[in-house]
């Protein structure tokens, strides 16, 4: 399994918010483990949350 580290300063509902939740919904959870980094409480966790990540 390989572990990826994903970054992003913004929290607002985004273009750029919008693709980085998708890439980490559409990755496959058997292959690949997921590390997010957000800046703070806003729509991106709020999203990522509701889609099960934690």
């Amino acid at each position: 399994m390989r572990n990826i580290l994903h970054v992003i300063d913004t929290t607002g509902p985004g273009g750029a918010e919008t693709v980085f939740i998708e890439l980490l919904s559409r990755l496959d959870k058997r292959r690949y483990r997921s590390i997010v980094v957000i800046c703070g409480p806003g729509w991106v966790g709020g999203e990522l949350q509701r889609r099960g990540f934690s």
